[in-house]
């Protein structure tokens, strides 16, 4: 598949009777090539689903060990990392205490967002 820097990092070509597995998180995306009509009969056999884990973060837990290095963070399911998200956005679920840490994990979240998504290198495609 394509896609701009930084997020185009990766192509596996398929092959026959491979099972692949891969880590999605709420800043990956994955593309499906479509089979060629040349296979000769071979067909896809697609398997999806979703690991999950029992533990929903609350205000109280170690956030800002959770978020605070790369390898950590991918232990972190999307539900984790949304309810972490909610924590910090949405005026109705559960803040984190004190203000102050509120903040600090805010901060955090916008220097992994920065490290996640430079600054674009190139001019944005302008389709006419």
């Amino acid at each position: 598949y394509w896609a701009p820097e930084p997020l185009a990092n990766a192509y596996l070509h398929a092959s026959f009777n491979t099972l692949v597995l891969f880590s999605v998180t709420p800043f990956s995306s994955h593309f499906v090539t479509s089979v060629s009509p040349k296979s000769k009969g071979n067909k896809r056999l697609a398997y999806n689903g979703w690991w999950h884990s029992s533990w929903v973060p609350k205000p109280t837990d170690p956030i800002e060990e959770m978020l605070a290095s790369p390898e950590q963070r991918l232990t972190l399911t999307h539900a984790q990392i949304q309810s972490i998200n909610d924590m910090l956005d949405d005026p109705w679920a559960p803040r984190i205490q004190p203000p102050e840490r509120h903040e600090a994990v805010v901060d955090l979240r916008r220097n992994i967002m920065e490290e996640l998504y430079p600054e674009a290198k190139y001019s944005p495609v302008v389709l006419n």
